[in-house]
């Protein structure tokens, strides 16, 4: 039977695979779902038949996620790493707020969000503001929507391919909140992230910088002195009034090659080896 939910993983730690799925299916009763995991990891255990390992050579954590988004079956897409569990509820407690608000507001024009919280309980906002003190960009990062909306960046594709494994999802919100897309967040439910020094934040030194200034380059833009930008063009300002968060992308979207997507690793060449182990 075909799943209402794909939930779309990179497969990085497998160790954690079983803790994200019990969370998924204890309080899920009601939402088939299936959880694809991409990445060169396989598990060295049985898995139920609704996780699907797809098997790919060395590549990129945001080629990974793009691969997921490609394969998923469901109607509905959800965005987790593969050491997130839920928190006050599950997936059909995430799938009933939003189809409620949807109700009230006549539209399902909506990407709805879980809280996020990591092991030192501080919650990542998601949706941007104009203090530097707070996250700037929207995320996609364990947010359910559906699969016709992710459709409305208007793009030869979901992530651009200058990403190597993180903001690839900020870089996908800000495009479809720019197509009319809104955010809303869960009252009761938080995922949670467990912190694994081995894999994650290995990952995370190497791609986390140049990704923020792949990001920033998209979106950030540094106002000259005769600069006439129209209030519609402008999300925000930042902490100096010279630099602005733009509505309006700052560079052409470049997507992935469908030709050997699985195999060769796409994106910066100087970006490489990147290390899964």
């Amino acid at each position: 039977m075909k799943p209402l939910i794909s939930v779309c993983c990179p497969s990085i730690r497998t160790f954690f695979w079983k803790n994200l799925y019990n969370a998924l299916d204890e309080f899920s009763e009601d939402v088939r779902f299936e959880i694809l995991f991409v990445g060169p990891v396989e598990a060295d255990f049985k898995t139920p038949s609704n996780i699907k390992h797809i098997k790919t050579g060395n590549i990129k954590v945001t080629q990974c996620n793009e691969i997921a988004i490609r394969n998923a079956q469901g109607d509905m897409l959800l965005f987790l790493g593969d050491d997130h569990k839920f928190w006050g509820g599950g997936l059909d407690h995430l799938y009933r707020e939003r189809q409620e608000l949807c109700g009230s507001n006549g539209s399902d024009n909506l990407i709805y969000l879980a809280r996020f919280k990591d092991k030192r309980n501080n919650i990542s906002l998601i949706y941007p503001r104009s203090s530097p003190e707070d996250q700037i960009f929207a995320s996609l990062h364990c947010a359910l929507l559906d699969r016709d909306i992710i459709s409305r960046s208007g793009e030869g594709g979901y992530a651009d391919i200058r990403f190597v494994g993180v903001y690839w999802d900020c870089d996908l919100a800000m495009r479809l909140n720019g197509a009319g897309v809104k955010f809303a967040q869960s009252k009761g439910l938080y995922c949670i992230e467990y912190r694994d020094a081995r894999s994650k934040y290995r990952l995370h030194r190497i791609c986390k910088p140049h990704d923020y200034g792949v990001l920033s380059s998209f979106w950030i833009r540094k106002l000259k002195e005769d600069d006439v930008v129209p209030s519609d063009e402008i999300w925000s300002y930042l902490k100096n009034p010279k630099w602005i968060l733009s509505r309006k992308r700052l560079d052409k979207f470049i997507g992935y090659k469908d030709e050997d997507l699985l195999t060769k690793s796409q994106g910066p060449k100087d970006m490489e080896p990147l290390h899964w182990d």
